[in-house]
């Protein structure tokens, strides 16, 4: 601002004492002076924030990098552990088989092949859990229908041992990913057979709704049920609400679903206003269109 315009015009139009000239002129120079001050100060915040910036970008870059490092490291060490436990599970049980134990002794060897077994059901989840980042989308005409009888018999033993119902309506045909959505359906029809009340069969129910360009499947089941409170928390990976002893699991199950529909750029969540089990809807698109270059694979 060229300040000595202003006093001109102000001259011009009254004639001013030198004194008023003077304490004008003052104040003009006050006003510039704290101008060129604020000008100073918002180009040295624009600059802080500009670096600020950079920094966070790079910070957040390291983090996703490191996220990724850490992912592959326990996905490498899932893998790898499991065939050496697979070995001292198959020994134990040789060493059961050859020799003769007091009724403690092979109480204590089927504790142990107890928890081989329960530490390879948790590599084998984690295993999965690390490997939906990487996993390379393969989009296909995929029949939920088909999906659902395949889960239905890889789980067949165990939905006899319970004598389980499982009632479904047709489910649609949608472009998806076959093996994600399998492992979906293995996954939710395992934790309605985990989360049972005691001496009542299990009876799972699968239901399908078209909305707008997407489809609502929806799994419920007479279990336990979860309280409302814990709606986002059953969907955290490793978190439990019972203990091993009352319900075997190993808190991952509900994890990788919300992983999996989320790479898939759907929705999942507990229905609230169930209160016969527990309900999991899940909001798949009719189609998906993203794709991951690396080359992991389940």
């Amino acid at each position: 601002m060229k300040f000595n315009k202003i006093l001109e015009r102000q001259i011009r139009r009254k004639r001013l004492s030198k004194t008023q000239i003077e304490d004008l002129e003052d104040l003009l120079q006050l006003v510039s002076d704290t101008y060129d001050d604020f000008e100073k100060d918002h180009n040295m915040a624009q600059r802080s924030l500009e670096i600020s910036s950079k920094e966070l970008l790079n910070q957040n870059r390291k983090l996703v990098n490191l996220n990724t490092n850490l992912e592959k490291l326990t996905y490498a060490a899932a893998h790898d552990l499991k065939t050496p436990l697979l070995s001292i599970k198959g020994y134990l049980q040789i060493i059961e088989l050859k020799s003769t134990f007091s009724k403690e002794i092979s109480k204590y060897f089927k504790y142990v092949i107890e928890g081989v077994e329960r530490m390879d059901s948790l590599l084998t989840n984690l295993q999965r859990y690390t490997e939906i980042d990487f996993w390379k989308l393969k989009p296909e005409d995929v029949d939920l229908n088909l999906c659902l009888s395949m889960s239905i018999r890889q789980l067949s033993d165990k939905i006899d041992q319970f004598n389980t119902k499982i009632k479904y309506d047709k489910l649609p045909i949608i472009k998806s990913d076959k093996k994600l959505l399998e492992l979906v359906f293995n996954e939710l029809i395992k934790n309605s057979l985990t989360f049972t009340k005691p001496n009542i069969p299990p009876c799972i129910k699968i239901t399908a709704e078209k909305i707008n360009d997407k489809y609502k499947i929806s799994f419920k089941d007479n279990g336990i049920g979860v309280d409302i409170k814990y709606k986002d928390y059953i969907f955290d990976q490793f978190k439990r609400l019972h203990s091993f002893s009352e319900y075997k699991g190993n808190g991952l199950g509900l994890a990788i679903c919300k992983k999996i529909i989320k790479s898939l750029k759907g929705e999942i969540f507990m229905d609230c206003n169930y209160t016969k089990g527990l309900k999991i809807d899940i909001i798949l698109n009719e189609r998906i269109n993203t794709f991951s270059t690396e080359k992991y694979s389940l």
